[in-house]
């Protein structure tokens, strides 16, 4: 899944799908646009209607300064996931 918070964004989701059904993974693409709030929010509320029990995310695509000065969706996804959470650094 990608939430795209512009329309600008690069989408790395169709590599990563390709490269999942390579290896017998069934997988499918979303894109969805940022909704009200944040990126971490829109995960975790996208993940909470698919009724999806874990969620894999790429951790601090960001500094992690950046992260504990600004917030970002690595440190929501830490502090509010109700699912489980595998983040790869």
């Amino acid at each position: 899944m990608t939430v795209r918070e512009t329309d600008y964004d690069n989408d790395p989701a169709e590599d990563i799908m390709h490269y999942l059904i390579r290896y017998n993974v069934r997988a499918r693409r979303l894109i969805e646009p940022l909704r009200l709030g944040s990126t971490g929010e829109a995960i975790i509320d996208i993940a909470t209607e698919l009724q999806a029990d874990l969620i894999v995310a790429g951790g601090y695509g960001h500094s992690r300064f950046r992260e504990w000065i600004f917030g970002g969706a690595t440190q929501h996804l830490l502090q509010h996931c109700p699912q489980h959470l595998l983040l790869s650094n």
